[in-house]
């Protein structure tokens, strides 16, 4: 497999000589989110239970960065920030519902947008309607942006179908984009490919995978259901860039696979992943396979989301989105750069639930975490304590960390909106947002 991404003598080439390099050269980039990924329910991040061969082995012949941090802990404002390099209070996006900041700010540029003007084309591939481009706008700036089981998704036998029409399996998304690639053949492509498995118990794999997926697992039910639908989603991407492959040849490729958020699975007492801001949220997959990509290289430094659309950028050869939150990853692949990022992450969400909002900061590897509402405050050194056990709260010694919150926007008087949106509650309920 390495040899169809890989183009590693990119690494000695200088900025200018990069464009030119890409400019002329056949050039696809995939985006591969996984919603509601834990970094560690995965081979590569070290859980031996997990059944995912083509991560791992995309991440052996490429980078994998094991401490890369999500912004927020629910779908659209965690990728509005993947897609723009900017955290929510600058993206806009951060509700799922029931207030106005739900839409992507018009003046935001979005990685789709920079790379068309290098001549790209655009398309994404989305499994859920959180993520649904008349609500939220994260469409801007692609071609085609597939959405269609929307209105036509089949329900499963024993499934809701208020659930289920909400949302379609990897197959039938990833069938999705093999059929447009199999049509355009584009010479120069961006795909945004959005998988949403393990977000949903309903949205089950078939039943003969899952019957040996689980025969070879152990643990509860519904923690055996989770790795299945990990394994399911790894299986179809295997699948998925086979024949890939086979219908765009050999391009100049990368592959960036990630998740945009992770999820609970009883850790601190909370199953899911919108009203917590914890390590098992906050902590995603980053793996990083193809031209320009070091092999084999574990990346320990903390690292972002909203680094991805700088590096893809840079690895492209085109000119920065000007004023980013994110910054470029390549020098740290090169191991010219070896410092933590400081990272920001929030969830309004739990407002919408008459809850705390949260916001977040980690830095030098402690961990405040803070709920303005109620001055509730959690302080956590992550190199002793990595899931978190011993709030460090009462002792102090945060302050630093504090000043540095408060350059965001923590204000929680946000305005509602004027006409609520019944359908898009309706959705949201379907999907287990709502209670």
């Amino acid at each position: 497999m390495r040899a169809w991404w890989a183009a590693a003598a990119l690494m000695l080439l200088s900025g200018s000589m990069v464009a030119v390099y890409w400019a002329n050269t056949r050039t696809v980039v995939f985006l591969v989110s996984l919603d509601t990924v834990r970094a560690d329910r995965t081979g590569c991040y070290g859980y031996d239970l997990a059944r995912t061969p083509f991560l791992d082995s995309l991440a052996a012949g490429g980078t994998m960065f094991r401490n890369a941090i999500t912004c927020s802990s629910f779908t659209s404002a965690s990728h509005a920030s993947i897609l723009t390099g900017l955290y929510p209070p600058r993206h806009g996006v951060r509700f799922l519902y029931g207030f106005a900041e739900i839409r992507l700010n018009q003046r935001v540029k979005t990685l789709p947008e920079a790379l068309k003007e290098r001549g790209f084309v655009t398309a994404a591939f989305v499994s859920g309607q959180s993520l649904q481009s008349r609500i939220y706008g994260l469409n801007r700036g692609f071609d085609h942006w597939d959405e269609e089981f929307l209105a036509h998704e089949k329900t499963p036998e024993g499934s809701d179908p208020a659930v289920i029409r909400r949302q379609r399996r990897a197959d039938r998304t990833l069938s999705a984009c093999l059929d447009w690639l199999s049509a355009q053949k584009p010479y120069r492509s961006f795909i945004f490919i959005h998988l949403f498995d393990a977000h949903d118990s309903q949205l089950v794999p078939p039943k003969e995978f899952v019957a040996e997926c689980q025969g070879n697992s152990r643990g509860e039910d519904w923690l055996r259901r989770y790795d299945c639908e990990i394994a399911w989603m790894d299986s179809q991407l295997k699948d998925f860039f086979s024949r890939a492959r086979s219908i765009l040849g050999r391009p100049k490729t990368l592959v960036v696979v990630l998740a945009d958020h992770g999820q609970g699975l009883g850790d601190h007492g909370y199953g899911r992943h919108g009203g917590a801001l914890y390590q098992e949220q906050l902590r995603v997959p980053l793996i990083m396979n193809g031209a320009g990509v070091p092999a084999g290289l574990s990346v320990d430094t903390f690292v972002r989301t909203v680094d991805v659309p700088p590096t893809v950028l840079d690895a492209m050869g085109t000119p920065p989105i000007e004023g980013v939150d994110g910054r470029s990853l390549l020098p740290v692949m090169r191991k010219e750069e070896h410092a933590d990022r400081p990272c920001y992450a929030e969830t309004l969400h739990p407002l919408a639930k008459n809850e705390d909002a949260l916001f977040a900061i980690i830095k030098d590897r402690r961990k405040l975490i803070f709920a303005p509402q109620s001055e509730r405050t959690e302080y956590y050194n992550l190199t002793a304590d990595p899931r978190e056990h011993h709030n460090l709260a009462s002792r102090g010694g945060y302050d630093d960390l504090m000043a540095e919150l408060r350059k965001f926007d923590l204000s929680t008087a946000r305005p509602r909106q004027e006409r609520p949106d019944v359908e898009l509650e309706e959705a949201m309920r379907a999907l287990g947002y709502v209670d």
